[in-house]
C-alpha cells in the first residue's frame, strides 16, 4: 500500500492584512530595532497577536525571499535583503491600517446606518475578517 502525503500539492498563500503591512513599514524605517512593548502599546495588541503577526510576516518574507523579522534583546529587528524589491512587493498591497478605535467607530457607524437587520456574516463580509487563503495547486 502506498502512503499519500495529504499536504503535497497544497500551496499556502499569505495575504497581508493591513496591520502586517503597517508593522513592516514602521519597522523598515528603524535601524536599531524597536522595543516590543512600545510596538504593542502603539498598536494596542497583545503579545500573542504580535507573535502571530510576526509568523505571518516571516512567512510572506520567506515566500518572496525578501528577508526576515526577529526579536532579540526585547527589540524587533527587520532585515530586508533588497529594499527596492521589498518596496515593489509591498506596493502591490494597497491598504490603510485602521487602529482598534478607528475600527470600532466604523463598526458603530456601519451598524447605525445599515438599512436591514444585521447578521454576523454581514459584518465579516464588510470588514473582511478572514485574510489567509489556501489554494490547491
Amino acid at each position: 500500500m502506498m502512503k499519500v502525503n495529504l499536504y503535497e500539492g497544497v500551496k499556502y498563500i499569505v495575504e497581508l492584512k493591513t496591520r502586517l503591512v503597517y508593522i513592516m513599514n514602521r519597522l523598515n524605517r528603524v535601524e536599531d530595532g524597536k522595543a516590543v512593548k512600545e510596538l504593542l502599546a502603539d498598536l494596542n495588541i497583545t503579545q500573542r497577536t504580535f507573535y502571530y503577526d510576526m509568523e505571518q510576516i516571516n512567512s510572506w518574507l520567506s515566500m518572496n525571499d525578501l528577508g526576515k523579522m526577529l526579536v532579540s534583546n526585547q527589540k524587533i529587528h527587520f532585515i530586508v535583503k533588497d529594499q527596492a524589491v521589498f518596496q515593489k512587493m509591498l506596493s502591490k498591497t494597497q491598504s490603510y491600517y485602521f487602529s482598534v478605535s478607528d475600527r470600532r467607530a466604523m463598526e458603530i457607524i456601519y451598524i447605525a446606518l445599515y438599512h436591514d437587520p444585521l447578521q454576523l456574516i454581514d459584518l465579516e463580509m464588510f470588514f473582511m475578517l478572514v485574510k489567509i487563503r489556501f489554494y490547491l495547486t
